[in-house]
């Protein structure tokens, strides 16, 4: 093996890799195969005397980086060891220069590191503070969707195309901060977004989990990040979407419920948390329970509550009634 490889390694090993090709649900020892349609778990990532290795058993293929890179992308293995390098930064390889800003992004902290550094203490401080099930931040971790940023909770930052390219994550003091500075603010998304299908949209994450908890739902979430993020949802809303919007108990929720209905040309329904309940998981840490019907088609999952306090107005396209 040559040292650029070597060292192309251990800049960007496997599990990375493949967050980095917005493939990291993938990047575990039992997975669905990314190069096939799967019906069960036949792929599998693990590590073997400090290397990193992929098999298909079903037979899409096997091997390291390099190998993954030909059947991702379908191309050579020297044109596949070429983009290995380039991806590192290894040899003097420069990026794309019409990727330049995705790839430095990207190669600037390592995710799957992030996400590795989560262990079942900080899953379990996390539900005891949240309310949540452990089974749900379990899930959040499997799915590369939690991780530690220089020791505090962080959460990915996904471009257009499904790569983490930065990360956002909450300080001490309770205030947030992206890394690298200047990144490009998008939302979560979580799980298949399509078009004519229930798509539920919060403005803060604890939210948008405390549905996917207490629903079992883990498709079609929109997380905008902050209440002042509402217009990020008209690059990702699907065409013909059922969109239930969840704002927060106070006026920052309300110009974001406007701006993500100003900002849509779809069906929208607003849930209104009952006072004097902040927000969703606020009202749920203390023991409130909700009922979710499966609405028809794909078993998306549309809020109906017990209690008589949340109330569901309608409106489409602009404005909330």
């Amino acid at each position: 093996m040559s040292r650029d490889i070597r060292e192309a390694k251990q800049k960007l090993p496997l599990p990375t890799l493949m967050y980095r090709l917005g493939l990291g649900e993938h990047a575990k020892k039992s997975a669905r195969c990314p190069f096939h349609d799967d019906a069960q778990n036949s792929f599998s990532v693990w590590q073997n005397n400090g290397a990193w290795f992929w098999k298909c058993f079903v037979g899409c293929g096997k091997g390291d980086e390099i190998n993954f890179l030909e059947s991702h992308k379908s191309i050579s293995r020297s044109d596949a060891t070429k983009l290995f390098l380039e991806m590192a930064g290894v040899n003097g390889c420069a990026p794309d220069p019409t990727k330049q800003n995705e790839t430095s992004s990207n190669s600037a902290f390592n995710w799957h590191a992030c996400v590795e550094a989560v262990n079942e203490k900080h899953l379990e401080r996390l539900a005891n503070w949240r309310a949540y099930s452990v089974e749900l931040c379990l899930w959040l971790k499997e799915n590369g969707l939690v991780g530690l940023y220089n020791d505090c909770i962080a959460f990915p930052v996904h471009d257009r195309a499904g790569n983490v390219v930065a990360v956002h994550y909450r300080l001490k003091d309770g205030s947030w901060r992206y890394y690298p500075k200047g990144a490009k603010v998008r939302p979560l998304l979580i799980g298949e977004l399509v078009a004519g299908e229930p798509v539920q949209a919060f403005e803060s994450q604890w939210d948008g989990f405390d549905y996917m908890d207490k629903s079992g739902e883990r498709n079609g979430i929109i997380i905008t990040r902050s209440a002042n993020n509402g217009r990020l949802v008209a690059d990702v809303i699907p065409e013909r979407a059922k969109l239930f919007v969840w704002p927060q108990n106070d006026e920052p929720g309300e110009k974001w419920a406007k701006d993500v209905c100003a900002h849509v040309k779809c069906s929208v329904k607003r849930v209104k948390i009952p006072a004097p309940y902040k927000d969703l998981n606020d009202w749920a840490r203390t023991g409130a329970t909700a009922e979710f019907a499966c609405a028809k088609g794909r078993g998306a999952m549309c809020p109906r509550f017990r209690q008589a306090g949340p109330v569901v107005r309608t409106s489409t396209g602009m404005g909330v009634n």
